[in-house]
């Protein structure tokens, strides 16, 4: 079976090896091959260098003045041009050899831009991110507590290069993340320096590419581009990148029907090899599935018949409270119409009273 070519050396691969979250792929060895490049042209740059400088020192002392001096007394010229040329071959040789760093870097940093897990470079991307912003993006806070937040998540085919990613203060980034605490370890000042490296996309890429090569089925949490939910079992065949975005193909029990899948729409993946210590059969997975599927409507009916009871206590409260408050009212107003006439017939004894003792 023949993936898609490698990002790194351009040649085709007939095995599942390294998967970026954009769906390319890379060969282990090209990915160490390319280590390995940059670490000897590091080396062979500072060696040229070490090389370069006595020579450099040599050729400024030809030409002060002490040397020209020495040199008219003397009488024997000194002959500079072997030093000449040597400093120009030492020159071009570290020209080519920091042009060749360049490519190479710049090849690993386009590689590490779609990693599965946080970079090995994630340091220095998150460094150079906060020394360019220095405070939160969202309310404009600043101090020590500020995160680097993937504006694109890496499970949903987010990158790491700075594009993607924003400053955010600790608050922020919980409320981004839906109220979740980070938790920080005694000997770190920062969150990201406590982060589990393995993504949880690196973790369904692990899963999937061990039940391919195990010939096993993997269950998982399916949500389709409208938003519609399903819990999904398939037997996976391959990996294949579409239009940026990593996708499966495999058998759906479900369906029972061959299926492609988003990878990044997946959710809760595990691998299905055994129930009770039996080889699942295609039977037995769609028939856990359909069970499955029964509960989950199940749950769902309950929970709507527990919210229509909700409403109808609520309107019925509402309904109890408005008679409530309107018997109130009318009693109220019939005491006030009460305590008005016992005031009005209080007044006309007095004046009763008056009469009679005026009489």
């Amino acid at each position: 079976m023949i993936f898609d070519s490698c990002s790194i050396c351009g040649q085709h691969t007939h095995r599942i090896e390294g998967i970026l979250t954009n769906g390319g792929v890379y060969h282990y060895s090209c990915y160490k091959k390319l280590l390995n490049d940059i670490s000897e042209n590091q080396k062979r740059i500072s060696n040229l260098d070490f090389e370069l400088l006595p020579i450099l020192k040599k050729i400024e002392s030809s030409n002060s003045l002490l040397t020209k001096i020495k040199v008219i007394f003397s009488g024997t010229p000194l002959n500079t041009s072997k030093l000449e040329a040597r400093k120009m071959e030492l020159e071009s040789n570290i020209k080519i050899t920091s042009e060749k760093s360049v490519k190479s870097n710049r090849k690993l940093e386009q590689l590490y831009d779609y990693w599965p897990n946080y970079p090995p470079d994630w340091q220095e991307r998150r460094m150079s991110k906060l020394s360019t912003t220095g405070m939160c993006e969202k309310c404009g806070k600043s101090g020590k507590q500020l995160h680097v937040h993937h504006i694109i998540r890496i499970g949903n085919g987010g990158s790491h290069g700075l594009s993607n990613l924003m400053v955010l203060c600790e608050k922020c980034h919980q409320n981004k993340h839906g109220g979740k605490k980070f938790l920080y370890s005694k000997n770190v000042s920062s969150y990201e320096e406590t982060l589990i490296i393995e993504s949880s996309f690196s973790k369904r890429l692990k899963n999937i590419k061990g039940a391919i090569s195990q010939n096993s089925s993997i269950r998982f949490s399916y949500r389709k581009f409208s938003g519609e939910k399903s819990l999904r079992t398939i037997k996976p065949t391959h990996l294949e990148e579409f239009k940026g975005t990593l996708c499966i193909h495999g058998w759906c029990y479900l369906r029972n029907a061959k299926r492609v899948f988003a990878v990044k729409r997946m959710r809760r993946l595990s691998t299905v090899t055994n129930i009770s210590g039996k080889n699942i059969t295609p039977k037995k997975i769609k028939a856990r599935v359909d069970k499955n599927r029964n509960t989950i409507t199940k749950k769902v009916k309950a929970k709507k018949k527990v919210k229509i009871k909700k409403k109808v206590k609520t309107s019925l409260s509402k309904r109890t409270l408005k008679i409530e408050n309107s018997i109130q009212s009318k009693k109220s107003q019939q005491e006030d119409m009460i305590e008005q006439l016992e005031q009005h017939d209080f007044e006309n004894l007095k004046l009763m009273n008056v009469d009679i003792q005026n009489k």
